[in-house]
């Protein structure tokens, strides 16, 4: 499954919120909220966020700041401290680098165990458009798409870039 950079943004304002009201995790102090150890405690035991989070903390340990996360969520926060952060909960480099396309394969088989092999793509010609095209149209703003259609999209979007890559070695 693959989520927008906006999602994911409000995924993990939600899930500090709860935390902050002593929800589910409310184990966690709040005047821990957002310090180095209890991000890497965060993303320790949701794995499946940091795949989302990754690439962002890889950039705002370079002295970025995507799409306004590192000053709105983090703004005391030094490239170093995003640094340890990755070191302690993957090293590995961020799904935009080189050789990570895995996900795709993956979610591939996926597709093809559920038995929805081809959705998307029919979706596109009942449009009658191409599945690039359609999912860009899909993806723009202002879509009135489905959520699950925006999704499919994205995948289409990604496995798309990732089909250029391979045929360009």
């Amino acid at each position: 499954m693959k989520i927008t950079k906006l999602e994911l943004k409000q995924m993990i304002k939600e899930e500090l919120s709860n935390i902050a009201e002593g929800g589910s995790r409310g184990h966690y102090k709040k005047e821990n909220f957002r310090t180095v150890d209890y991000m890497i405690d965060f993303y320790s035991e949701k794995p499946h966020m940091w795949h989302y989070a990754e690439n962002h903390y890889h950039q705002m340990a370079q002295g970025e700041d995507p799409e306004g996360v590192r000053s709105e969520m983090y703004p005391h926060w030094s490239d170093e401290d995003f640094a340890q952060v990755i070191e302690a909960v993957g090293s590995q480099p961020p799904m935009y680098y080189e050789g990570k396309d895995k996900s795709f394969s993956e979610a591939g088989e996926e597709i093809e165990k559920k038995g929805t092999e081809g959705v998307f793509t029919a979706k596109a010609k009942k449009a009658g458009m191409g599945v690039q095209a359609y999912a860009k149209k899909v993806l723009a703003k202002g879509s009135k798409a489905s959520t699950k259609t925006k999704r499919q999209a994205a995948f289409a979007k990604g496995a798309g870039t990732v089909a250029r890559e391979r045929k360009k070695k």
